[in-house]
């Protein structure tokens, strides 16, 4: 006989006799048999619970348990391929109605059957993790000193429903489950660091590590999973435990990008809270120094024609304050403090009449298209500003499609049943009007469209947009009361939908305002003494020389304390009260309705860079009149003789 076959006969000798002496001294039932389940080996324990053994293993186990050839083969094909397999079967005899079967591979082909008690191996239908784990920490003892017990216990955590690694104490991976695997993109290669598979979010993965070994509690870290195709987090628990008498690091892992993304999103929230606030301070300070730059400009210009030397350059600043005053609005808009003129409008007739100034601004390249519900929808807001939200939209959308291509503006009214979130905002129930704003560009890359409505972001090359087009419109909605959404189409492009709160249909407003030359023309001179509380001096010495100019009497307070001291007085005479909202100390306001208490019948008329209704929700009494920042010459004497018309 050749000495290669006699080697492996005795190898085969030599794997059956090691086999069998496990399966002699286990404390539990267990068999061994060949590859075609003919029975090798029988404890004494099996012996007690089934008989002797003969003939194959699915005849033995049949007579106690519902089990055909089917499934032994089955169990058999399992673990030869994976190592372990287990299933639990109904029993015939016995106190217990279900019994579980174990089957493990060994050398030469050969399998040993095991019958754990359901006490000592948790695994069924209603088994949670844990006792799944427990159970088989029972079936490794009952398996102690047969090789392959760490194959075989890693086999088994194969299948529990959490996401499982161990790492050695440097961080290389040793084994992850079919769960981990699935999560972090496939199988590690052995021996990878976990610092290749993931990247921590501020501090370098060894820290990580390091203090998960040295704390017996373990640690939790907010990861990133590298080489994804889009951001995905995890969670990951690293606990320090011993297996195979070896120190390992247990790490479980859990999807955590739906809980960012909605950290994230607070975030992003918070920050534009933030901004928000700062740009509307800059504003209200900016709008200060507007109106000194323009109010003086006004004031140079009196008495001056266009054949004056100084008139061009005195115009031309007074355009750029214009134009910087327009700047401001958008801050305004952004941070909701603009002021707003609310009036009942038609939104099918806004965006007739936009037509015009829309198809100017898209060019030759774009084609605008208009498609209007069925349905009337009456919205109560300010038309200058829903225009401008609708101009902005529609640039936005040009832009996104340099070569050309189609806008569509589409209107309909429609009804939220239920409050009803809309990625992730919830839209309470009631009636809405919706304008949607598309176009048949690429759209916007999923990677940036949770900031476009960030003040300053834009996708445009450095030095082309000002990043505030699309805030504005976020702020116009929001303060109007609405909502605005933006939505990648499945068919291409991208969509801005805008929904504001329906209101019952009447007679839309309309314009009465009388244009700016008429109102030049109109007589501006008025009598009676105005009280003037402004803590900006350049545009106190400005409005005061205003009125001065059209014969009022002007008494000046640099706060609200000293124009109290003035009311207090008794033989002074005051026609008409012109304060500052915000000053320091106590506000335009209180000081108001301190004055009033000692004056009652007084007229009011508040002047700020912020929006009127930022403050007269706070008041009990609204029987003012309001001139918001930067305001003009004409616009501050029209407003005060406008007072001095009203009845006490």
């Amino acid at each position: 006989m050749p000495s290669r076959l006699l080697d492996l006969l005795d190898r085969e000798q030599s794997a059956r006799a090691r086999a069998g002496r496990w399966v002699a001294a286990a404390d539990l039932p267990a068999a061994l048999t060949a590859a075609d389940g003919h029975l090798r080996e029988v404890n004494g324990a099996m012996e007690e619970r089934l008989g002797p053994g003969s003939g194959d293993i699915a005849a033995y186990l049949a007579g106690a348990y519902e089990v055909d050839d089917s499934l032994i083969y089955r169990m058999a094909t399992v673990a030869r391929r994976r190592g372990l397999s287990i299933a639990t079967v109904a029993a015939r005899i016995g106190a217990n109605p279900t019994q579980t079967v174990a089957v493990r591979s060994h050398e030469a082909g050969l399998l040993i059957w095991t019958l754990p008690e359901p006490s000592e191996l948790c695994i069924g239908a209603t088994a949670d993790a844990d006792d799944t784990a427990r159970g088989l920490r029972n079936l490794a003892q009952h398996h102690s000193g047969f090789p392959g017990r760490a194959d075989m216990i890693r086999l088994a955590l194969d299948g529990v429903p959490t996401a499982l690694m161990h790492l050695d104490l440097d961080g290389r991976v040793l084994w992850a489950n079919a769960l981990c695997r699935e999560m972090i993109g496939g199988m590690p290669v052995p021996g990878i660091e976990l610092s290749q598979i993931v990247e921590s979010l501020g501090r370098p993965v060894e820290a990580f590590l390091a203090e998960a070994s040295a704390d017996p509690r373990g640690r939790r870290e907010m990861v990133r999973l590298r080489g994804a195709s889009g951001d995905t987090f995890l969670h990951i628990v690293l606990t320090r435990s011993v297996f195979e008498q070896d120190d390992i690091l247990v790490g479980v892992l859990s999807d955590a990008s739906e809980i960012r993304s909605l950290e994230d999103k607070f975030a992003q929230s918070q920050k534009m809270e933030a901004i928000g606030k700062l740009a509307g301070g800059v504003a209200h300070d900016f709008n200060n120094v507007l109106t000194a730059i323009s109010g003086h400009s006004d004031l140079l210009l009196l008495g001056k024609d266009a054949l004056h030397p100084d008139y061009s350059d005195l115009m031309q600043i007074r355009q750029n304050t214009h134009r910087a005053a327009a700047l401001v609005r958008q801050l305004l808009a952004f941070s909701r403090k603009q002021t707003l003129t609310p009036k009942l409008l038609s939104v099918q007739d806004v965006v007739s009449d936009s037509l015009y100034l829309l198809n100017r601004l898209i060019g030759e390249k774009v084609t605008l298209i208009v498609e209007h519900g069925a349905e009337r929808g009456f919205v109560r807001a300010d038309q200058q500003q829903l225009e401008q939200a609708l101009m902005n939209l529609v640039v936005n959308a040009r832009d996104a499609m340099p070569g050309g291509g189609i806008v569509t503006i589409a209107t309909r009214v429609l009804s939220v049943s239920a409050e009803a979130p809309v990625q992730g905002i919830n839209v309470p129930e009631g009636d809405y009007v919706e304008i949607s704003v598309s176009d048949s560009g690429t759209g916007i890359d999923p990677a940036v469209i949770d900031r476009v409505f960030e003040p300053f972001f834009t996708t445009k090359p450095q030095g082309e947009g000002t990043g505030l087009g699309l805030p504005t419109v976020y702020g116009i909605i929001k303060q109007s009361g609405g909502f605005v959404f933006v939505e990648n189409r499945p068919e291409g492009g991208a969509c801005f939908r805008i929904l504001l709160p329906q209101t019952a249909a009447g007679t839309p407003d309309h314009a009465t305002e009388a244009s700016a030359e008429a109102t030049e023309r109109q007589d501006l001179t008025g009598h009676g003494t105005v009280l003037l509380v402004e803590d900006e001096d350049p545009v106190r010495s400005f409005a005061s020389r205003a009125l001065r100019l059209r014969g009022y009497h002007v008494l000046e307070a640099s706060s609200a304390e000293d124009a109290l001291k003035i009311v207090t007085t008794a033989e002074t005479v005051i026609d008409v009260l012109v304060s500052d909202v915000i000053m320091p100390g106590m506000d335009g306001p209180t000081f108001a309705a301190e004055a009033r208490k000692m004056r009652p019948g007084l007229r009011v008329v508040f002047i700020s860079g912020y929006a009127e209704d930022s403050f007269r929700r706070h008041l009990l009494d609204h029987d003012f009149l309001f001139l918001p920042k930067p305001f003009s010459l004409t616009d501050l004497t029209v407003k005060v003789k406008d007072a001095l018309g009203r009845s006490n």
